[in-house]
């Protein structure tokens, strides 16, 4: 369904050449196609991210998890107009594709400036209808990416969303009302344990997890166990995650999202 016309035509002629394949050798052609399915629900996707989860399921094929879509501002549409979720339009569009591509793990992380702590202590030193207006927008994400999750929740699927550990997101209703799901629960882990660094010293930053999967939340709850700001896994000082730090350590490390799809291949 995720494929064009001419694509989708080069791999119906590539699977009855396989069907065949099977059939000569004494195999059967309902296996193949049941364990195809089975295959095809071990999608990973990601709202609000370029590839990072789904590109390292490409580089770990022996976890048999197949990366979906990722969306986001710097990801362009097939239409070359990038994923920018101000506009109605494409946040409807991107509920249709993950309702027809029914990804197995939906990750997402909205945009998070507006609920920084640092940003209500500035708040009061800037203009109050840019300060407003900036709410509005990030609401209008949060909500959003929230009603994806509550989709993968009615569907038997799972999400994974992830804030800052100390974000003002983590009380506002619409994820309250997810986080309040019998089967939801939350944790906050430290970067620094999953190989998260800049110019090669660690950078701490607690990262809130909410999940209605046990074991994705069971591979990614380290803390780190250093003390007076050094860090457990290098024996060497944090940094601090702010301005630039922080803009770098919104990319996830390497481990950070092999944790994630050993998780869910758990």
């Amino acid at each position: 369904k995720a494929l064009d016309q001419e694509q989708a035509g080069v791999v119906g002629r590539c699977e009855r050449e396989i069907l065949w394949a099977v059939r000569s050798l004494g195999g059967s052609g309902g296996s193949y196609k049941r364990e195809r399915k089975v295959a095809l629900n071990r999608i990973v996707s990601e709202i609000y991210s370029p590839p990072r989860v789904a590109s390292a399921a490409k580089l770990l094929p022996s976890l048999k998890i197949i990366p979906g879509a990722s969306m986001d501002i710097t990801v362009n549409q097939e239409n070359g107009e990038p994923w920018d979720f101000d506009i109605l339009e494409n946040r409807q569009k991107a509920r249709e594709e993950f309702e027809e591509q029914e990804p197995v793990l939906l990750i997402g992380s909205a945009v998070c400036t507006a609920f920084s702590a640092l940003q209500a202590l500035n708040e009061q030193r800037r203009d109050p209808e840019v300060v407003k207006r900036e709410w509005v927008r990030a609401m209008v994400h949060l909500r959003f990416v929230c009603e994806l999750y509550q989709m993968q929740l009615d569907n038997g699927w799972y999400f994974l969303h992830e804030h800052p550990g100390g974000a003002t997101s983590w009380k506002q209703g619409c994820v309250q009302d997810i986080w309040s799901h019998p089967d939801v629960e939350r944790i906050i882990n430290h970067q620094c344990q999953f190989g998260q660094r800049h110019e090669g010293e660690p950078v701490m930053k607690p990262t809130g997890w909410m999940s209605n999967s046990p074991h994705i939340l069971a591979q990614l709850n380290r803390r780190c166990g250093g003390t007076r700001g050094i860090c457990s896994a290098t024996g060497t000082p944090h940094r601090h995650a702010t301005g630039k730090v922080a803009r770098d350590a919104a990319v996830y490390p390497f481990l950070l999202c092999k944790a994630i799809l050993v998780g869910l291949r758990k």
